[in-house]
């Protein structure tokens, strides 16, 4: 399938640049990238190109920002963080859940 097949079978966020070749929007920031594993992670098998739908940029924000609230609320409760887990949405806001 070539990128014009793609982008009409996939229309919502994919589009074609004459320069860059086949480009996603990002669904966290919504920034255009080309489709690649440059821009892209792989390993999403529900995606036809195998890409998450968050761009690299996105995904490493919202695993740094994950681990440093859990780091948080391990020390925090005395090393208990089985019982505790964090959630960031994707408006940055912090959910807390106590699971005892």
């Amino acid at each position: 399938m070539n990128a014009e097949e793609y982008v009409a079978a996939h229309p919502k966020r994919h589009r074609v640049d004459p320069l860059l070749g086949l480009m996603r929007q990002c669904s966290r920031c919504e920034e255009w990238w080309q489709a690649t594993p440059d821009f892209f992670v792989r390993g999403h098998k529900g995606d036809p190109l195998g890409l998450h739908s968050w761009c690299k940029a996105c995904t490493t924000e919202y695993s740094a920002t994950r681990r440093l609230f859990q780091q948080r609320i391990e020390h925090a409760h005395g090393g208990l963080l089985h019982r505790h887990f964090v959630r960031v949405a994707d408006d940055g806001a912090i959910e807390e859940h106590d699971h005892r």
